[in-house]
């Protein structure tokens, strides 16, 4: 089943605050994140993998980013 998906952007600098910006919506499909665990650079404790995603939000680098949308694709 498609899924479909959106990014927040935020910004460090609040002179962006109150802009508004445009979202592009795509069909994805959800991925599974235990494949992916010894790839992904933002789970630093790749045996306690889990808790990253207790923060709410977090920030992930480009690569990471990537690796999971070329999935979300597949």
């Amino acid at each position: 089943m498609a899924t479909k998906f959106w990014v927040v952007v935020t910004s460090r600098d609040h002179a962006l605050d109150g802009v508004v910006a445009k979202a592009a919506y795509e069909e994805v499909r959800e991925v599974e994140i235990r494949p992916l665990i010894d790839s992904l650079e933002f789970i630093k404790d790749k045996e306690k993998w889990g808790y990253i995603f207790r923060t709410g939000y977090f920030e992930i680098n480009k690569h990471d980013f990537d690796l999971i949308e070329s999935h979300m694709h597949k």
